[in-house]
């Protein structure tokens, strides 16, 4: 099972409502439609890349304010920053 179908899960375990994306411009029309307030994103995601979507969520009109958490396994400050500067909330 995909990690992201995971998560969804146990979020869903805790009563939250989810909507799982599988890649950069995926996520990124997912987030106008479900209007999420909160988005996990994983920094190697395919696609458009993770801090582009970060970028991009920001910048959308009327969006609801939303916390980004960037998700990565690399775990490097450079990724961590990167991440932050693009948007990001935190990093786990």
């Amino acid at each position: 099972m995909p990690m992201q179908q995971e998560r969804s899960m146990l979020l869903r375990s805790l009563g939250q409502e989810t909507s799982v994306a599988y890649g950069g411009a995926q996520a990124l029309s997912v987030a106008v439609e479900f209007r999420p307030d909160i988005v996990l994103l994983d920094i190697g995601m395919p696609g458009v890349d993770s801090c582009e979507v970060a970028r991009r969520l920001r910048n959308l009109e009327n969006r609801p304010a939303f916390r980004i958490i960037a998700i990565t396994g690399w775990g490097q400050e450079p990724d961590r920053r990167t991440a932050k500067e693009a948007g990001s909330t935190c990093t786990w």
